[in-house]
């Protein structure tokens, strides 16, 4: 997770937003982001940018071990901080999670949409709720099907979606 501010002669910013679904720092900047923009009405432009974050470890030989002190922090930070925004997060059973393939199906929505659609934002708020919250492995196909509808409105919903679902359906039967 990153967050780029630019300001160029006093023009309204652009937020760049890096985030990774598995990461639940990621939601917190996410909703933080959000909570600024549509409930405080600050005024500045975001941009929502997916990023593997396994991937980025990787590229700057960085390994996420959980050692037992580091683990039982981490649940402590996520627990508190996700308390303190009115979420209830736990750590999964199956944390850390490869959000590679969760991470195009991201990618390819921002492609098809607006990089900062309404749509692109149920998505992730969904993804990240059933994983964080429900503890559900959003990485298995099964489960990504039963996300609500109501929380997304885009799987099969709508024409989009269903393309949307067909292509990540599509990556998912390549790279699996």
């Amino acid at each position: 997770m990153s967050i780029q501010i630019e300001n160029n002669n006093n023009l309204i910013p652009t937020i760049e937003l890096y985030f990774d679904i598995g990461s639940p720092f990621s939601f917190f900047a996410f909703d933080i982001l959000f909570k600024y923009k549509y409930h405080l009405n600050y005024n500045f432009n975001y941009i929502l940018k997916p990023i593997y974050l396994g991937g980025l470890f990787k590229e700057v030989d960085n390994s996420f071990k959980l050692v037992p002190i580091r683990a039982n922090y981490l649940n402590i930070d996520v627990v508190r901080t996700s308390n303190h925004l009115g979420y209830n997060f736990q750590i999964p059973s199956f944390f850390p999670i490869n959000s590679l393939l969760i991470q195009r199906l991201i990618t390819i929505l921002t492609l098809i949409t607006d990089q900062n659609s309404l749509l692109t934002f149920k998505l992730c708020k969904a993804l990240w709720l059933a994983l964080w919250e429900r503890g559900l492995d959003i990485t298995q196909l099964e489960i990504l099907e039963q996300i609500s509808v109501n929380e997304t409105a885009l799987l099969k919903k709508s024409e989009k979606g269903f393309y949307l679902f067909n292509i990540y359906l599509f990556i998912y039967l390549i790279f699996i």
